[in-house]
């Protein structure tokens, strides 16, 4: 069985099913030798839920059953110790102890429609434990519910990663319809006690969506029975506690070869080799207080994580581990972040994976919402006026305190989003605010952009793109919303963090007033900000006379050399454009980075600001593609100004 079971983890931030909820005797009914397709596609119809899934595999004469998951109590036997939580667009199905010291347990009772001679588990199953010297944690089984049998068993004060059931046997010599499965943390001197040492338990009951269907059933709890010897005939012992020898294996017998109708065995999910997958908590996850970090990198030998913290003018780079995290022979590890000592809100958590001979690197960015922590810079009110800007007026603000009015067109809104030229571009949709994908989200301070892998979306320009994403634009599709006035100076100014998933396209850029709905003759476009991903190191200014002049050509601060040092992802920066009537000049965090000519267009008559959250397919191809974080990325806004002098 593919378990996961996390040592104090962030059971308060995961909805689910109350401590301890009786459920009415629930039971798994499993009809051995069938197979039951469960596709993808129907799972995502469904939300999520379970429903049976099991293929039968004509060759070994096993069949693999995929066991419940979720917050249904009722799809578990006897009493739940601890929560549920679903399987969601963004998130793993996950069972949980209540806090780090009290008892868990959950149960499946399987029942067969004919008797099963045998079972057995998975064979790789990672655990993260963190047990008292009297507490321990394990797998065990029965066939009445009454007697149990240990199958395998964490020793007492285990602490680390572990496989739980790499070495679990195979049990055979069983004569019984019925089955009971028990996954457990709990004090080996009082079994029975609600709550003492840590015996904390933490279990992956699915993978996440945009793993796939692979990733997705690979992390469920699985099964494999073999039906008894002698069939469907054969008679269940009146006593299924007392199961008869095994059998001697015959001689010389090959099995049957496996008929052309006969379904393929279903390959177990493996974590791609060389590259950093976090495991726990889940991408995107709200956190708070100390946080275990559960994660896996095959062929890796250590790892080393970073996230960026508060502190005079830029902050600076903070260790998270004082070491290198030594990981197994699997690559997995685990560390605590400890996230109230780092910046409330969005921020990123970076894990460097290095092979054994250093000459393999892999840089994963771990994207959380931090609900500690330590308030820092954000909002317009600690932003003070910059060097740049001295003199000028504020003509356009937005803090994001409140979610703003955002339509298709800008109309009845202060947002367009789309181009106010009607138009889209990239291989993501822009999805309307309250619509079915999205993408916009506020709280705090910050606007949240999400970009999403959406197979089911249908694309208004027909160009089969299957992601979605946000755009804001200043102005309206006829023409009304906010610009600047043409023959004066200017200065555009906002502040941002996202996400590095390969194929992100972020950008904050300005386009001539000009340029709108049966409006798009020569205009002028600037690019205040232009990232590819997975390439945070730098980012892209770039300036387009388009229809008119020859100016298209741009520079690429190397940002790692530039104030802080940190890279885009690392933390919040500000991206700035200053626009007189000679010279337009790029910042970057307050720090000159580049400068042109100022172009006729957006001197004369102004210009308006877009904010978006991108898509390009060429560019996820680098370092894995776009699910590599789970099938989304998100942009966070902390405010966006403009200034004029008048």
């Amino acid at each position: 069985m593919r378990t996961l079971l996390c040592g104090v983890m962030l059971a308060a931030c995961l909805a689910g099913t109350a401590e301890t909820v009786r459920a009415d005797d629930g039971v798994v009914n499993i009809p051995v030798g069938k197979t039951i397709e469960r596709s993808m596609e129907a799972l995502r119809a469904d939300n999520y839920a379970y429903a049976p899934k099991q293929n039968a595999d004509a060759a070994t004469g096993e069949t693999h059953v995929y066991l419940p998951y979720g917050s249904n109590p009722a799809l578990y036997h006897g009493t739940l110790l601890g929560y549920c939580s679903d399987a969601k667009e963004n998130h793993v199905a996950e069972f949980y102890s209540k806090n780090s010291n009290t008892r868990a347990g959950l149960t499946y009772k399987l029942v067969f429609d004919q008797p099963i001679g045998g079972f057995r588990f998975a064979t790789s199953s990672y655990a993260e434990v963190a047990l008292a010297a009297t507490c321990v944690a394990g797998v065990e089984y029965s066939l009445d519910g009454k007697e149990w049998k240990t199958l395998t068993e964490l020793p007492k004060g285990k602490r680390g990663i572990v496989n739980l059931t790499k070495d679990a046997p195979k049990v055979a010599g069983l004569n019984t319809r019925q089955l009971y499965v028990r996954i457990y943390a709990r004090n080996a001197e009082d079994p029975q006690a609600a709550t003492g040492p840590e015996q904390y338990l933490k279990l992956r009951m699915s993978g996440h969506p945009g793993w796939g269907g692979a990733g997705f059933y690979g992390n469920c709890p699985q099964i494999w029975v073999t039906k008894a010897k002698g069939g469907p005939e054969a008679k269940a012992d009146a006593k299924p506690d007392a199961p008869a020898a095994a059998p001697a294996p015959p001689k010389d017998v090959k099995p049957a070869p496996t008929p052309a109708s006969a379904p393929a065995a279903a390959k177990p999910f493996a974590f791609p080799k060389h590259r950093v997958s976090v495991v726990s908590p889940a991408y995107r996850a709200n956190v708070k207080g100390d946080m275990h970090v559960l994660f896996v990198a095959p062929g890796m030998a250590t790892a080393e994580a970073t996230c960026w913290r508060q502190g005079p003018e830029f902050g600076a780079d903070s260790k998270i581990t004082p070491k290198p995290v030594a990981l197994d022979a699997a690559g997995a590890g685990f560390f605590t972040f400890p996230a109230d000592d780092y910046p409330h809100g969005p921020i990123n958590v970076r894990i460097i994976a290095t092979s054994a001979d250093g000459k393999t690197v892999d840089n994963c960015y771990l994207e959380l919402f931090n609900d500690g922590g330590v308030r820092w810079k954000d909002g317009l009110a600690n932003a003070p006026v910059p060097p740049q800007a001295q003199g000028m007026t504020l003509t356009y603000s937005d803090d994001f305190k409140q979610m703003p009015t955002i339509s298709r067109t800008g109309a009845d809104a202060t947002y367009c989003s789309r181009k106010p030229d009607g138009t889209e571009y990239g291989d993501a949709v822009f999805a309307e605010h309250k619509g079915p994908y999205d993408p916009f989200y506020q709280t705090g301070t910050w606007l949240r952009i999400r970009t999403a892998y959406q197979p089911d979306v249908v694309d208004p320009f027909n160009w089969n793109r299957k992601h979605t994403t946000g755009f804001l634009a200043s102005l309206r599709e006829d023409g009304t919303g906010f610009h600047t006035q043409g023959g004066r100076d200017q200065y555009f100014e906002c502040r941002m963090i996202y996400g590095a998933a390969p194929g992100i396209w972020p950008a904050f850029w300005l386009l001539s007033s000009n340029n709108y709905k049966g409006h798009t003759g020569a205009c002028d476009e600037l690019d205040i900000l232009e990232n590819y991903m997975p390439w945070p190191e730098t980012y892209h200014v770039t300036r387009h006379e388009w229809g008119y002049g020859p100016g298209h050509n741009g520079y690429q601060p190397k940002v790692t050399e530039i104030g802080g040092k940190a890279n885009t992802v690392q933390t919040f920066h500000t991206y700035g454009c200053l626009i007189e009537k000679d010279t337009t000049t790029y910042y970057f965090d307050d720090v000159k980075v580049w400068s042109h000519p100022t172009h006729k267009f957006s001197w004369e008559v102004g210009m308006y600001f877009m904010i978006n959250n991108a898509y390009k397919t060429s560019d996820g191809d680098r370092n894995g593609t776009f699910l590599r974080y789970g099938g989304a990325c998100d942009l966070w806004v902390d405010w966006v100004r403009v200034f004029e002098r008048k």
